[in-house]
């Protein structure tokens, strides 16, 4: 079964595009041209996402889950033995837990495990988010039909450690952009003593 991304009409957007494109090309004030012009990029990258996104989701297969990338197509497939839990955002998308299974690496020609065999058992849970999606209550109950019986994380447990993730990215972020004005002044210093040198 497939559950395609929820995507957005871009008609309308393509009209506030254009009338912001040719309300910046009208006015002779520079500021309103810059605002204006920077308004219509951020709804222009909206389109662009959602035009790539069309056509891109989830699939449930008799084995494993498969989830496309919402913007580079890439595939990600998730046996359900390795999915620990399962939980819908606010904006119903899709949240998996999973702890990748270990492979049985081969011997070498000696008969000896090669040294891919010697690595340690994956231990840590990994989540992925999926965008919003189509039906996603559909796809969450088939998923959960076909996960192990007892689940070791209940869904509760999986938004907990989805929303630790996001607060975790946003503070990370916030630092780099804080230290922005630092990186600046470190690259002004540097320059100043190679030119005195």
């Amino acid at each position: 079964m497939r559950f395609l991304y929820h995507t957005e009409p871009i008609r309308a957007a393509l009209i506030v595009v254009a009338v912001l494109v040719i309300a910046g090309i009208v006015l002779p004030s520079t500021l309103l041209r810059v605002l204006l012009f920077s308004s219509a990029g951020g709804a222009a990258l909206w389109l662009v996402f959602q035009v790539v996104r069309k056509n891109r989701g989830v699939t449930l297969e008799p084995d494993a889950l498969v989830i496309e990338d919402a913007h580079r197509g890439i595939m990600q497939r998730f046996e359900y033995a390795a999915i620990q839990g399962c939980a819908l955002t606010k904006q119903d998308g899709l949240v998996i837990a999973y702890r990748p299974i270990a492979r049985q690496s081969a011997t070498t020609a000696s008969g000896v495990p090669s040294l891919a065999a010697a690595r340690p058992e994956p231990t840590f849970t990994r989540l992925v988010v999926t965008p919003a999606l189509d039906n996603a209550l559909i796809l969450l109950h088939h998923l959960s039909a076909q996960m192990p019986a007892p689940s070791p994380l209940d869904s509760e447990s999986v938004l907990r450690m989805a929303n630790h993730r996001r607060t975790r990215r946003r503070v990370i972020a916030l630092f780099l952009i804080l230290a922005i004005p630092l990186y600046m002044y470190i690259t002004m210093r540097g320059l100043a003593l190679f030119r005195a040198s």
